[in-house]
């Protein structure tokens, strides 16, 4: 009977110590950090040695690429309550017409990037019922993103301008 007691406590143990695993977020790389201020944080990797990608119908796992927790702040689209900003002619060969209305005086903040994210243009406007325009004439034909952020820094409204000849 001693014989069975010893052999089925070490299968208890080892049981026990197998379910006491558990799997946390690691990765395997030459080198990394973490730098973190008040307003934000910016986690790397160099070099990592080995990759995996597990997929199965609900889930898909990757191991070797860095993968931190992401914290997604979301800027609100302008509502119809606080506006509204209509840009035309879309395509444009020469100009961006730009009407913007609210609901009352704010500051309205206009910017043209190429698609590279590279700022062409840049511009304050202060009212409640504007009529502006943009001239397209001394940039190449392609596609470049129109934003619009109201004075609060938490409204914005994008558009995507297409220049022609």
């Amino acid at each position: 009977m001693k014989k069975l007691i010893f052999p089925f406590l070490i299968c208890l143990i080892w049981s026990v110590e197998i379910s006491a695993q558990k799997v946390y977020p690691q990765i395997l790389s030459s080198s990394g950090n973490i730098n973190q201020t008040n307003t934000m944080t910016i986690e790397w990797t160099l070099g990592e040695l080995s990759v995996t990608t597990i997929s199965g119908p609900t889930a898909m796992i990757t191991q070797g690429f860095h993968q931190p927790r992401y914290v997604i702040t979301a800027i609100n689209e302008i509502s119809e309550t606080l506006g509204k900003i209509n840009v035309f002619p879309n395509p444009t060969s020469d100009k961006v017409n730009m009407n913007m209305t609210f609901d009352k005086i704010r500051s309205v903040h206009v910017g043209l990037t190429d698609l590279n994210g590279k700022l062409l243009f840049k511009k304050k406007y202060v009212g409640q019922n504007m009529n502006e325009s943009m001239s397209f004439d001394n940039l190449p034909n392609g596609s470049y993103i129109m934003n619009f952020i109201l004075d609060d820094n938490n409204s914005k409204q994008s558009f995507i301008i297409l220049k022609t000849n």
